[in-house]
């Protein structure tokens, strides 16, 4: 697994964004999010924004797995995240 294009931010739970390459798959998930709150972390799939009839905005995930499997994809993102060069995982974006 390969982090690519981290940026780091600091937009309340969000943490940053990436894309995430697994080669063995021959696939790569663009603009990923890291988000932490309380002390956890987590990793969302792309997604896209909406409105609802009642003009809540809410998220739907471009990409789904199984609970399980979902949370070793994102120890294996978070630990290949804290692999990264400090100066990448600490320079903040302007927007």
């Amino acid at each position: 697994m390969e982090i690519k294009n981290y940026k780091p931010m600091d937009k309340g739970c969000l943490k940053g964004r990436f894309d995430v390459t697994v080669p063995q798959w021959g696939l790569t998930l663009r603009d990923c999010a890291l988000f932490e709150k309380e002390g956890d972390k987590w990793v969302n799939f792309p997604s896209r924004q909406y409105k609802t009839e009642d003009g809540t905005t809410k998220h739907y995930a471009c990409a789904v797995m199984e609970k399980e499997e979902k949370k070793k994809f994102d120890e294996a993102c978070l630990a290949a995240i804290e692999k990264l060069p400090k100066e990448v995982a600490t320079e903040q974006v302007p927007f």
